[in-house]
């Protein structure tokens, strides 16, 4: 059974403003989720709970609900930014 990828309010935002080349590097990342939602290069967050996903200059921040089999991703924004 695969995982359901969930984008919040800010995550849909982030997504938005990304120029339409990095826009589908970024939305072929988050349907990878789906099938494998611990990713070879992900990162787990250091001062906060979740994982980081890189792909690019862009950072996919998320969290992982293995009960519910659903993947929250709470922020997607350039790396010089994201973390803010």
């Amino acid at each position: 059974m695969g995982y359901r990828v969930e984008l919040e309010p800010r995550a849909v935002r982030g997504f938005e403003t990304i120029s339409s080349r990095d826009r589908r590097r970024v939305a072929e990342r988050l349907k990878s989720l789906e099938v494998k939602p611990r990713p070879a290069g992900c990162r787990k967050l250091k001062a906060i709970p979740g994982l980081r996903l890189s792909v690019g200059d862009y950072r996919i921040l998320y969290t992982v609900n293995d009960e519910n089999h659903t993947v929250t991703v709470w922020r997607i924004g350039h790396r010089r930014d994201v973390y803010r």
